[in-house]
């Protein structure tokens, strides 16, 4: 009772308590961290504590099942089986699914580092929900959406791009101008911190053990290793020079990986994430911790289209998510924590027509009407070929090769008769004599038509080569990268598992461990858990109803 709901209050990152503006249900919207245990516990305890009846995660269907899938096969399995060999990996990234393998990938990484599985907090909050009996509503787009609304902002977003800047310098100006005291660290604080970390990533860098890994030195340049220790020390860890060699460790592929190293990294990353919820929970905006650099790159294009569809395409689809159900009386939302305030400020505007008429076109893969569709690299490549455009290129080719062929038989044709002449011929006798002289003209103008229609078909085969080969090089790369990044997630786990079994970090528990669910198994002894969720993402003439 009162005991498990104040451990639910004690929450690591930011939190809601909204209510709806129709239904007047009561709304528990909580921030995690997609690879933090301590969200994990928090998201099981809120959920078991509030009892909701409808439990809504930042999830879609196929993440949702990939989640499950990985959370009852063996970890061996989870980070690398879909790009053990590089042919495998090829197979992966000419299917189009490069992109949400490598993040798959990349967060078995995480994850193996940080003591959890990649989404625990969803699993959890599922595995909760079935304790309760409460429904689950899925609330998050495809991934396959983000990737092709991505692509579309960075394909035709110049003017909406350069719009945003200037409303982001606006609102810089007026927010500098107007600020005077308040929340947030002084000018005072905040140049303490600064030096603070200047001085001790200066005495890191300056310390020649740091890059002494496996009794080895690693050839690291200096600017890199200042963004990294940098990083670590900005995050309060202790020791950064061993924090740093403990990464190079791990990153070196020449050998296993220690699993003090993992121990290490563990650590610092738990205070990082620390760190990082704690100043989501007071800014509500991550981007507030971008300094110098990491400020300049977000001003660029590739980051404000990522941001945007990401963070704030998003957080108006969560919002609307959390408000479909028209019959619950009690919810609770688990979102990454960058939503929790843009879900806050969004909010009662949800039941209005035109924020529904934003959700519905937050839902079109072409945010300004263009077509940008995701796929494999070879259905990009093919609907490039059979585009308009494409006809357009190849027609203009072809018209390119005719023209020059008649203006070939034209130019042939004119020589001939000045041959004539000046072998004596008057023009009547030209004219009289079709079938002398006049007889060469006909074999050089086919000759030159040949030669025109030859140029023709290599400019079209080049047109259509190019861009194939192009993307075949980049599926090459991008299978090579996959199949490294895969051998890195298979060798951070078993230094894992090595480290838990020798008690030097916490073992790893199973997020899906509700009794409810039963105690069947496949033929490979894995067991069988079938979770019923309902997907509420759909536009609003659809009229979805998520209430359980």
């Amino acid at each position: 009772g009162d005991d498990a709901r104040r451990r639910a209050a004690d929450a690591p990152g930011p939190t809601a308590r909204l209510r709806h503006p129709t239904t007047g249900a009561d709304v528990h919207v909580i921030g995690t961290a997609h690879v933090s245990g301590a969200s994990a516990d928090h998201v099981r305890a809120a959920i078991l504590a509030e009892r909701p009846d409808t439990v809504v995660i930042e999830l879609c269907p196929g993440r949702l099942a990939s989640l499950v899938e990985r959370a009852l096969s063996t970890r061996s399995r989870t980070a690398h089986h879909k790009v053990g060999t590089f042919g495998d990996a090829l197979r992966v990234v000419v299917s189009g699914g490069f992109v949400p393998t490598a993040l798959s990938v990349a967060y078995a990484c995480v994850g193996a580092v940080m003591g959890g599985v990649p989404g625990a907090e969803f699993l959890a909050a599922v595995d909760a929900a079935k304790d309760v009996g409460a429904q689950v509503v899925l609330g998050d787009v495809d991934e396959r959406l983000i990737f092709a609304r991505i692509l579309s902002r960075m394909t035709y977003g110049d003017d909406a791009w350069k719009r945003c800047k200037l409303d982001r310098e606006a609102a810089a100006a007026a927010s500098s101008s107007s600020s005077s005291g308040g929340g947030g660290k002084s000018e005072e604080e905040e140049d303490a911190e600064r030096r603070r970390v200047d001085a001790a990533t200066a005495a890191v860098l300056d310390d020649d053990a740091a890059v002494l890994v496996k009794g080895k030195r690693t050839e690291v340049p200096r600017r890199w290793r200042e963004g990294v220790v940098r990083a670590i020390v900005a995050a309060k860890c202790e020791n950064p020079g061993d924090v740093e060699r403990a990464l190079y460790g791990v990153l070196d592929p020449s050998g296993e990986v220690d699993p003090a190293d993992v121990a290490t990294l563990r650590k610092c990353g738990t205070r990082a994430m620390d760190f990082v919820m704690a100043e989501i929970a007071t800014s509500g905006d991550l981007t507030k911790l971008m300094k110098g650099d990491a400020a300049k790159k977000g001003e660029q294009k590739w980051a404000w289209a990522t941001m945007e569809t990401l963070s704030t395409d998003r957080d108006l689809v969560l919002a609307h998510s959390l408000q479909r159900s028209r019959r619950a009386k009690r919810i609770v939302g688990v979102v990454g924590a960058a939503h929790v305030r843009g879900i806050e400020r969004l909010w009662e505007d949800v039941p209005t027509a035109a924020s529904q008429r934003a959700y519905d076109g937050a839902l079109s893969p072409t945010p300004f009407g263009r077509d940008a569709r995701g796929g494999s690299a070879w259905d990009r490549t093919r609907e490039m070929i059979f585009s308009r455009e494409f006809a357009y290129i190849c027609g203009a080719a072809v018209s390119l090769g005719v023209a020059r062929g008649a203006y070939s038989v034209v130019e042939n044709a004119r020589a001939n008769v000045r041959r004539l002449r000046a072998s004596g011929m008057s023009d009547e006798e030209i004219m009289r004599s079709p079938k002398t002289k006049l007889l060469e003209a006909p074999p050089r103008a086919a000759a030159s038509v040949g030669r025109a229609l030859r140029s023709a078909a290599r400019t079209t085969a080049i047109v259509v080569a190019v861009p194939a080969v192009v993307a075949a090089a980049a599926a090459c790369v991008g299978a090579s990268a996959l199949v490294s990044l895969g051998n890195l997630a298979t060798r951070l786990e078993a230094a894992a598992s090595r480290a838990e079994e020798a008690g030097i970090v916490a073992r790893r528990r199973p997020e899906l461990r509700s009794k409810r669910w039963g105690n069947e198994v496949d033929e490979r002894g894995n067991r069988l858990v079938q979770v019923e969720a309902i997907n509420a993402v759909s536009k609003y003439d659809k009229g979805v109803d998520a209430g359980g």
